[in-house]
C-alpha cells in the first residue's frame, strides 16, 4: 500500500513528457527559422540582380536623353552642310568609286603611290581634301604644282591653285574678288574640296589679279591616300 501511495515516482515521467514537449516545440522552431532564413537567401541574390539591372538601365537612359540631346544640337550643322553642298553643286561619290593607295617613295615637291589607280585622277586624303593628281607609273603632282595645279573655284571667281613653299594659294583670282576667312574653295573640275580662305584675298603686285592664301589643306605627310576610279 506504500507503493501505491508514492506521489513521487509518479510524478517524474509527467514533468518528463513536458520537457519532451518544450525541446520539440524549440527545434521545430528552429526548423522553420532555417527553413526560412534559406528561403530568403536564395531569393537574395535574385533581389540583388533585379537591383542592378533597374539601376543599368537607369544609366542607360540617361546617356540616351543625353545623346538625343546632342543630337540635336546638330541639326543646324546638318542643314549648313546640305547648304553648303547644293552652293558649291558639290556632290560627294560613292564610296565604291575611291580607291585606297599607299605611299610607296617621297621627295621634295612630290611622293608616289603604290600601282593600280588611274593615270589623271584626281587624289584626295582621309578626309577627302585634293592632295594632287595621279600621273604615270604612280607619281603624283602634288595640289599647286604640274597636273595638280588645277582650276580652283572661289565663289563665283575662279583662280588657279599654286605652291608657294609649302603653302597653297589661288592666284589670278580677278580684280574685286571678295570672300571671307573661312570661305571655301574647291576645285572647278569635280567639286573636290581644296581648303577654305585663311583671309581675304589680297592683290598680287604689279598686277590686278589678286591671291587667295589658303587653310585647312589636305595632310601632305599622310601614308594612305585614296585615287578617284
Amino acid at each position: 500500500m506504500g507503493r501505491d501511495l508514492d506521489f513521487s515516482r509518479s510524478g517524474r515521467p509527467r514533468r518528463g513528457r513536458g520537457l519532451c514537449r518544450v525541446l520539440a516545440a524549440a527545434v521545430c522552431i528552429a526548423v522553420l527559422g532555417v527553413l526560412a532564413a534559406r528561403v530568403w537567401g536564395l531569393g537574395l541574390p535574385r533581389r540583388l540582380a533585379d537591383r542592378l539591372c533597374d539601376a543599368r538601365v537607369a544609366a542607360l537612359q540617361r546617356q540616351n536623353a543625353a545623346l538625343r540631346t546632342a543630337l540635336a544640337g546638330t541639326a543646324g550643322l546638318t542643314e549648313e552642310n546640305a547648304a553648303l553642298r547644293t552652293l558649291l553643286d558639290c556632290v560627294p561619290e560613292p564610296a565604291a568609286s575611291w580607291q585606297p593607295l599607299w605611299v610607296t617613295a617621297r621627295w621634295p615637291g612630290g611622293f608616289s603611290l603604290e600601282s593600280g589607280g588611274r593615270a589623271g585622277a584626281a587624289v584626295v586624303d582621309r578626309s577627302g581634301r585634293f592632295a594632287g593628281i595621279l600621273a604615270e607609273s604612280g607619281r603624283v603632282d602634288p595640289a599647286g604644282q604640274g597636273s595638280g595645279a588645277v582650276a580652283c573655284r572661289v565663289g563665283t571667281a575662279l583662280g588657279v591653285l599654286a605652291r608657294r613653299g609649302t603653302a597653297l594659294l589661288v592666284t589670278d583670282l580677278p580684280a574685286g574678288t571678295v570672300c571671307e576667312a573661312g570661305a571655301p574653295v574647291v576645285t572647278a573640275d569635280g567639286g573636290w574640296w581644296v581648303g577654305c580662305a585663311a583671309a581675304a584675298p589680297e592683290a598680287e603686285p604689279g598686277s590686278l589679279a589678286m591671291t587667295l592664301t589658303l587653310a585647312d589643306t589636305a595632310d601632305e605627310g599622310d601614308c594612305l591616300y585614296f585615287a578617284g576610279a
